[in-house]
């Protein structure tokens, strides 16, 4: 997107006993070749019996900073 200076990614587990999941967005933000910004998260959804489900209040989001020379 946007000529290739915003790449999207999205990324997830599913676990199928129990209906749960970890769900993984991200987004960078090219400045230039050596300058990037990323903002992601880690979402944990479902019922808590489940491999996912029982993190469900550790989601959390978080963001890079990248400078190259």
């Amino acid at each position: 997107m946007l000529r290739e200076t915003l790449p999207l990614e999205l990324f997830s587990y599913v676990g199928l006993n129990y209906v749960d999941a970890l769900i993984r967005p991200k987004v960078t933000y090219d400045f230039s070749d050596s300058f990037s910004v990323l903002l992601g998260s880690n979402i944990f959804v479902g019922d808590e019996r489940g491999m996912f489900g029982r993190y469900d209040d550790n989601s959390m989001i978080y963001t890079k900073i990248k400078y190259s020379f």
